[in-house]
């Protein structure tokens, strides 16, 4: 239960973004739950909020369902998080996103990816793109003095009330974003020590915005063509990336390939699984990715 718990209650985040806390919380009333251990609830904080509202909703019905296969994860997920928008007021609901302009969307927006299954149900309809097994959404950065801080998910309500269409949101994205934002570094020396067939390894990343670095096959290629090399990529986290040349498996299988790197995956982050583990490749001449692993 314990587990399933945790997993629900990150699947519910995910969905949200980081303009809402979510987490459990264990309280000792409700008669009607007596049939589980402990009473546990989800609790849902809207942290540009001052008077943030906390529904209380039971967690332990949905896990039970997940863990009797009567509910999927992602369903129980979204049916957790339509309960916490139906329970907040309208002006709650509209309050920020009417004081969003579409040049302050355009000059913050940026990419997030996230496992297509858990934006199969989110309560609203957004635009987004695919990436092979992930789904890009287009966020938000929010001003920490005007509406709190955070991030949200740029909705099709938002796009359609001040006229942005989808190619001015990825233009805006890639306008945002110049090569000094991106962030090449070698592994610790430790990691190397663990794993010396990754010696040759880099780690990309680009914490401006939280962008998804898979999305800029532009740099990829430029660091493609300084080693002379396709690459294969791994997702560390939401915004770093694990590159190997391909020369270093040269005399390996396809098959061996993926434990070595599974390995590297478990070492640099050991809970990073919520982008899943495929594993991409670059090919230098097409410029393009393809999915070798999944």
């Amino acid at each position: 239960m314990e587990k399933t718990r945790k997993q629900l209650v990150a699947t519910v985040a995910a969905m949200l973004g980081d303009q809402y806390k979510v987490s459990i919380s264990i309280r000792h009333f409700e008669e009607s739950l007596k049939e589980f251990d402990s009473t546990y609830f989800i609790e849902i904080v809207k942290k540009a909020a001052e008077d943030s509202l906390v529904p209380v909703i039971a967690l332990d019905p949905f896990v039970k369902a997940v863990n009797q296969n009567e509910i999927s994860m992602n369903r129980a997920a979204s049916v957790i998080i339509n309960t916490f928008f139906e329970a907040e007021s309208e002006a709650d609901k509209t309050d920020f996103s009417s004081c969003l302009s579409k040049k302050y969307i355009l000059d913050h927006v940026f990419y997030q990816m996230f496992p297509s299954a858990a934006c199969e149900h989110l309560p609203f309809a957004a635009p987004s793109k695919t990436f092979f097994d992930l789904t890009v959404l287009y966020m938000l950065d929010l001003d920490v003095t005007a509406f709190g801080g955070g991030t949200c998910v740029v909705s099709s309500a938002m796009m359609s009330e001040l006229g942005i269409t989808a190619a001015e949101l990825d233009s805006a994205v890639r306008r945002n974003i110049s090569d000094c934002d991106f962030k090449l570094q070698k592994p610790k020396p430790k990691t190397i020590q663990q794993n010396p067939i990754l010696a040759n390894s880099y780690i990309v990343s680009c914490e401006k915005h939280r962008n998804a670095v898979l999305l800029f096959p532009e740099y990829f290629q430029k660091l493609a063509n300084y080693l002379q090399d396709d690459l294969y990529v791994l997702q560390l986290s939401i915004h770093h990336v694990l590159v190997v040349p391909a020369a270093t498996f040269t005399a390996c299988s396809v098959d061996e390939i993926a434990p070595i790197l599974y390995s590297a995956l478990r070492k640099f982050a050991p809970k990073a699984t919520v982008l899943g583990t495929s594993i991409y490749k670059f090919d230098r001449k097409e410029g393009n990715f393809s999915t070798i692993i999944k």
